[in-house]
């Protein structure tokens, strides 16, 4: 009987870019655009400048673009350095479940470039990585972690991506995804709610995806059964353990959900700073001048629990201590 994995591996190699519906391919070509501009949005900040320099001090040659200089490195460098650009400023897509933008496009774009692949060869890989990201982060949905949290699903995303663009076959490319979840990274909180260390969520498990997928393809073997032994991943990340989300492959697009930021920060967020931004236009047409904020007495937001949740762990920093990732994960900083 075949594994999990090997169910997987079974779908990914088998998929051709023809039998994705457009519709789930115009979503992944504007997933695509907004990692871009979320890389662009956040490659200036202080801890993304320096985890660039720090990767490219290590670089080998290579045809990976590091965005948006355009220095050429492999494509391990350069996925590091574009992911942790494209966190600085949480201006991150998401799914149903996980933020995926940062391996399903940046490990695919840059081991596509790497082997000259164009941009149908892209897309594949990318829907690809969506599609079993979105899929593990679900499965753990009952666990200790959440959102950005799920460090892990960049690494399979990422493997799996890769997979697709060595044209891996069945037996590879399961090994590809065993491979990259068998030490799958356990992020912790205090270290992502305000630390620069935040900025790694997504770029060493990414990097290690493809370590992973190129490690199979020379023939190295993972543990198959990762996703269905009793002291295999589930144990690990999970309360409850939801196997049934990896299911419907083909059937059920989750890049189907995939949504887009035109704010950085938080999901929980963008509600409130889409009504503010309303109600600063509606002042400004009745008034005929910007709202200023000598025109505001008070601030009156009603928001649901997670939001509240996302504010009392975002609340760990000292008030000197006034980063865009503490105002990322707060409502009244935001607003």
């Amino acid at each position: 009987m075949a594994t999990t994995i090997e169910k997987l591996a079974d779908w990914m190699t088998e998929l051709e870019l023809e039998q994705v519906p457009q519709r789930v391919i115009d979503k992944c070509k504007l997933q695509l655009l907004s990692t871009l501009a979320a890389v662009n949005g956040g490659h200036a900040t202080r801890p993304a400048r320096a985890l660039r320099e720090i990767i490219l001090s290590t670089r080998a040659n290579g045809r990976s673009t590091v965005f948006p200089g355009g220095d050429k490195t492999s494509p391990t460098v350069a996925v590091v350095a574009n992911a942790a650009a494209s966190m600085a400023l949480d201006y991150d897509d998401y799914l149903f479940m996980g933020h995926t933008g940062h391996s399903a496009v940046l490990a695919s774009l840059a081991f596509a470039e790497e082997r000259g692949l164009g941009g149908a060869d892209l897309l594949r890989a990318q829907v690809v990585a969506n599609e079993l990201g979105g899929r593990l982060g679900a499965a753990v949905i009952v666990g200790p972690q959440n959102g950005q949290l799920w460090t892990h699903i960049h690494c399979l995303a990422s493997a799996a991506a890769a997979a697709c663009l060595l044209r891996l076959e069945r037996v590879p490319a399961a090994h590809a995804l065993a491979l990259a979840l068998y030490q799958p990274p356990l992020a912790m909180w205090p270290g992502f709610m305000g630390p620069d260390s935040k900025l790694l969520s997504a770029s060493f498990p990414a990097r290690d995806g493809l370590l992973a997928a190129r490690a199979a393809s020379w023939g190295l073997s993972g543990p198959l059964n990762i996703l269905d032994h009793p002291l295999g991943f589930a144990t690990h990340f999970a309360h409850q353990f939801l196997p049934g989300m990896l299911g419907g492959l083909g059937r059920v697009w989750v890049s189907d959900t995939l949504s887009y930021k035109t704010h950085p920060g938080c999901a929980y967020l963008s509600s409130a700073v889409e009504a503010l931004a309303e109600l600063a236009d509606s002042f400004a047409s009745e008034n005929g001048r910007p709202l200023e904020p000598a025109d505001v007495s008070r601030l009156v937001v009603r928001t649901n629990l997670l939001a509240v949740q996302m504010e009392r762990l975002g609340s760990t920093l000292a008030p000197d201590e006034l980063r865009p990732i503490r105002v990322n994960f707060s409502l009244p900083y935001s607003l």
